[in-house]
């Protein structure tokens, strides 16, 4: 991911892939040493249109999948992140500097406790890896799509988690 980390700034991953953006907003990525890593593309209302779009679209089947298939994809998913947690650890230092690693993600989640619909995690809120991990398993697990929306400063470690997610083998959207 840190090698194409200039395209993927300029791209959104939406319906199983990188999509070029609706909006044209920019916005610089600055280290926490004030340096530039680098800079993003903002998603505007018709990116989040179709981010939503693609989550509905992809919602039946998530929901038909059966719960030990969704599990199993929660599961691998927790594989992949552990697979990526250099990287995951290396996007971490160059959004906060602390590096963290995400173990076991979504063990103290509850699935019953989600809204119905399509889920949007904001970073802003949930920028904890860890937290925005587990609340993508809990997702799986209850057959849900979401829609994850990365804190401005620190869009690398969202990455890092769709390219699990894509990995692990969940349906596109």
């Amino acid at each position: 991911m840190l090698e194409n980390l200039s395209e993927l700034l300029l791209t959104h991953h939406v319906a199983g892939r990188w999509r070029a953006p609706l909006a044209q907003g920019m916005r610089d990525l600055l280290a926490p040493d004030g340096r530039l890593i680098g800079r993003l593309v903002e998603a505007g209302p018709d990116d989040l249109a179709r981010a939503l779009a693609a989550a509905e679209a992809a919602a039946p089947q998530l929901a038909a999948m059966p719960a030990a298939d969704r599990a199993a994809l929660a599961d691998r998913f927790g594989v992949e992140l552990a697979a990526r947690a250099q990287e995951l650890a290396a996007a971490r230092r160059l959004e906060t500097v602390a590096a963290e690693v995400v173990s076991q993600p979504y063990a103290a989640l509850d699935a019953g406790a989600l809204p119905p619909g399509a889920l949007a995690l904001l970073g802003t809120v949930a920028g904890h890896p860890a937290l925005m991990a587990g609340v993508l398993a809990v997702a799986l697990r209850a057959g849900r799509p979401a829609i994850v929306k990365p804190a401005p400063r620190a869009p690398l470690t969202a990455m890092v988690l769709v390219e699990a997610l894509a990995a692990a083998g969940a349906p596109a959207g």
